[in-house]
């Protein structure tokens, strides 16, 4: 993990070949006052609780539902507080649809040929696929945002 510094604000670079490094910053924690999410179904903030030294949302954000579509600008807006506001935006991911294997309830895995997911919909950056079973191990394979990637038949046991 690093951190690099934009204006007035600090920024954690996470490196999530090890699942992300959760430690907090070190340092008084400051506040960017209250932040306004929009591009989003609906546009939410957050707002810092000084006594856990975290931002929460308010309202709670839906959970049913997508909170965007793909391709959405995503804007982030900072009041400022302890450290000056700010305005930024990303562009948000297609969702991620796995295309193979077939995903369904009778899925299963055959430990004699290599397991290949590919998928569409994803963007830049690193995608995790999580295989935890009730028969087999847990296996985790990060990959490239490329759209494909591949667990070696002889990393997968059955038990």
């Amino acid at each position: 993990m690093g951190r690099e510094v934009v204006g007035a604000c600090s920024v954690l670079l996470c490196d999530f070949t090890d699942g992300g490094n959760q430690e907090p910053p070190t340092g008084a924690p400051e506040s960017a006052g209250a932040i306004t999410i929009g591009g989003t179904t609906p546009t939410f903030s957050l707002t810092y609780d000084p006594g856990t030294m975290q931002y929460g949302s308010v309202a709670a954000v839906p959970t049913d539902a997508p909170l965007f579509a793909g391709g959405n600008a995503i804007t982030f807006t900072a009041a400022g507080a302890d450290v000056t506001g700010f305005a930024d935006m990303l562009v948000a991911p297609a969702p991620l649809v796995v295309k193979s294997p077939v995903l369904t309830s009778a899925f299963s895995i055959d430990t004699s040929r290599d397991l290949v997911f590919e998928w569409t919909g994803s963007s830049v950056g690193k995608v995790a696929f999580n295989v935890i079973t009730t028969t087999s191990s847990a296996a985790t394979a990060m990959t490239n945002a490329d759209g494909k990637t591949t667990y070696a038949a002889d990393s997968i046991t059955i038990f």
